[in-house]
């Protein structure tokens, strides 16, 4: 770990100057909005990918590709950074002083919020895009290696797996004892989340990446095959699906992309964006459109909701705030000029990061948090009154504990804790190889 400001390679930037941006609204007219509206900008000084910052007790959390930034919500300011080999998509998850993040080394890491010391390491076989997601004391993730696994917070010990039969890159969500998550062999998941037991699958005819949500009994997923799926959580069995037509089409890893942006639930509304250069706002029940609003940019940002508005970014747009009733603008800023990125909003405050590595913080004209069902539910990012908040997480003894495989024996792991090894009797934080397919109990 590293702490204390970098000013070769980050330096906090003053607030950007005034312009303006043109950019089609839900009519198809120009909206003209104002721009001055940067409370403060960070330049890590390198490029981000698709990770989502998470807001917790005023400070934002942000992963770049090599190191995760503790950044002071009000200031702007560094509280500490963390260097790890090479980082990712996966936005860290933040629980009662503890961060979770995967990077692409396929190491699922536990800091300590405060100073960004490890506490633990989890490995996997390939590489963690996936976000985690901790609710009820166990950490949940998707890897490249097929699986989906339970980890437990305190200790890193697995407590099951699960494999799919592709990479599961999609974040999961647990909701009412049941975790759901999508994997690139097209199909969602749900798991039993104590035991990894299949309660159902439900297949699509293309890879998913994006992360489901939940509302109301019902799961809302997106597929490359072009589709937004509504299904019941219970039983998931289809109550809609609407095609959304993007006229793009978008090669990744050597699948053809169409929906990577994950939706979020609102007041009976769901929002999801598209490569076609729209967001879409559908009826919840029937999947009706309500509106959509057309860009030149494309959206494999998640939107998020607060009150009437609807902020996403886009990839070369910047972030838009929408009306949720009629989806027509109410203020587009282009400081953040690049954004696959989820956006969070926590007090009135939109943080957001860009391509480019700039952690930004815009005043959103709104007084309030994210509500929709992917803020509430943690999923890419998240603020510190989410539905888990609340969750006990007690590092055993507080030890600063990195977990390796041992190269003697790949069923027992080393564990080094301030320099030393312990052995199996310790505290062990590993993986587990005897794996289940999905419908064998985990």
């Amino acid at each position: 770990m590293r702490s204390g400001g970098l000013t070769s390679r980050r330096r906090f930037l003053s607030v950007l100057g005034a312009g303006t941006l043109s950019i089609v609204g839900a009519t198809g007219q120009t909206a003209s909005a104002e721009t001055e509206r940067s409370n403060w900008a960070y330049d890590t000084g390198e490029g981000f990918w698709d990770s989502s910052p998470t807001v917790v007790n005023g400070t934002v959390f942000a992963a770049g590709t090599e190191t995760l930034y503790a950044i002071d919500a009000n200031a702007g300011t560094e509280r500490w950074v963390h260097e790890f080999d090479h980082l990712g998509t996966s936005s860290p998850a933040v629980v009662d002083g503890t961060v979770f993040v995967g990077d692409q080394n396929g190491v699922v890491t536990a800091l300590d919020a405060e100073t960004g010391a490890e506490r633990w390491a989890f490995e996997t076989d390939d590489v963690v895009d996936s976000s985690p997601t901790v609710v009820d004391g166990t950490v949940f993730v998707g890897s490249w290696d097929d699986s989906v696994y339970a980890i437990d917070a305190e200790t890193g010990i697995e407590r099951w797996s699960v494999e799919t039969h592709e990479g599961v890159v999609s974040s999961p969500v647990v909701t009412g004892g049941v975790l759901y998550v999508g994997s690139m062999d097209g199909r969602l998941y749900a798991l039993d989340a104590a035991t990894g037991t299949e309660q159902w699958r439900f297949e699509t005819d293309g890879p998913i990446n994006a992360s489901p949500t939940v509302a109301s009994g019902t799961v809302f997923v997106p597929s490359f095959d072009r589709h937004l799926y509504a299904l019941d959580a219970k039983t998931g069995t289809e109550q809609w699906s609407v095609e959304l037509h993007p006229p793009i089409d978008w090669d990744f890893g050597g699948y053809t992309g169409r929906l990577r942006s994950s939706p979020t639930v609102a007041n009976g509304t769901v929002y999801v964006g598209s490569f076609g250069k729209a967001l879409h706002a559908l009826d919840a029940e029937t999947g009706a459109l309500e509106w959509h609003f057309e860009s030149e940019h494309v959206f494999q940002s998640s939107p998020t909701v607060v009150s009437d508005t609807v902020f996403v970014g886009s990839n070369s747009g910047g972030v838009v705030a929408l009306d949720t009733a009629d989806g027509s603008t109410r203020w587009a800023d282009e400081n953040a000029p690049s954004v696959s990125a989820s956006p969070t909003v926590a007090d009135g405050t939109v943080f957001v990061v860009d391509y480019d590595g700039v952690i930004h913080a815009l005043d959103a004209d709104v007084i309030g948090s994210g509500e929709g069902s992917r803020a509430r539910l943690g999923t890419l990012g998240h603020h510190g009154s989410w539905q888990y908040a609340d969750q006990e997480i007690d590092i055993p003894g507080g030890l600063l504990m990195t977990a390796r495989r041992s190269l003697q024996d790949p069923g027992i792991p080393e564990l080094l804790v301030g320099g030393g090894i312990v052995g199996s009797a310790g505290f062990l934080a590993h993986k587990k190889w005897n794996r289940s397919r999905p419908g064998e109990n985990g």
